[in-house]
């Protein structure tokens, strides 16, 4: 069944193949973006694409700001994010920020479904890979995963209302997508009988929109997915 789909961080490498995908499958769709230029020409005139341009998705946002978040949510059936930030040495707190602006949103356009990326070992727990605990978390990324791990937790303790499913993927790649392999899913943090620790783009907006077609699929939880 068609579904009216808003998709945040729409301009993003995922957030693209979110879109793409959604149309492909028959679904309206609402680009929430802030420049709606990087959409490209081609995609803009799509049948059943609408674009909303909201400025500040944070929950530092103007009235006005919020407004409009509303307004893009407005008959949806679900919120799908691909929102995230570039590498910093120093804090991040885009989605510490946005994820309570979306769901205050949410609220206000009446709904409830929603599917937010993040990644995996966003919190530290023993038996999570070393390579992640030691190298790549202090050297390479560790300040979005603590952002990510905020925004979480928002979720997971503030939002009872809220049927959510965070999607938390290994290293992410351009590859197109692989519809061979068999998807590995699990509840928590990483997926511990995986092998390999990338997955493309493509894979994982397809999971994401898999989760939005239904509010069963992985209700109210954190689902680490992997080959």
């Amino acid at each position: 069944m068609a579904m009216k789909l808003a998709i945040l961080g729409a301009t993003g490498p995922t957030g693209l193949l979110l879109v793409d995908q959604a149309l492909a499958r028959g679904h309206q769709v609402v680009a929430v973006v802030r420049s709606p230029d990087k959409l490209g020409s081609d995609r803009l005139t799509q049948p059943g694409l609408t674009v909303k341009q909201v400025p500040d998705m944070s929950a530092a946002a103007g009235e006005a700001e919020q407004k409009l978040l509303a307004e893009a949510f407005d008959g949806c059936d679900a919120v799908l994010s691909a929102l995230g930030a570039t590498v910093s040495l120093f804090r991040i707190d885009l989605m510490t920020d946005a994820v309570p602006a979306i769901v205050t949103a949410m609220r206000s356009a009446k709904v409830s479904r929603f599917i937010l990326l993040t990644a995996q070992c966003t919190v530290y727990r023993p038996e999570h890979p070393k390579l992640v605990e030691w190298l790549i978390k202090p050297l390479l990324i560790g300040r979005n995963m603590d952002d990510f791990w905020r925004a979480e937790c928002h979720l997971t303790e503030q939002c009872s209302d809220i049927n959510f499913t965070v999607v938390k993927p290994p290293g992410l790649t351009n590859e197109p997508l692989d519809e061979q392999r068999e998807l590995k899913a699990a509840e928590g943090q990483f997926v511990p009988e995986a092998a390999d620790r990338r997955m493309s783009r493509a894979n994982v907006a397809k999971f994401m929109l898999d989760c939005a077609e239904s509010d069963e699929a992985w209700s109210k939880k954190l689902v680490a997915i992997q080959f």
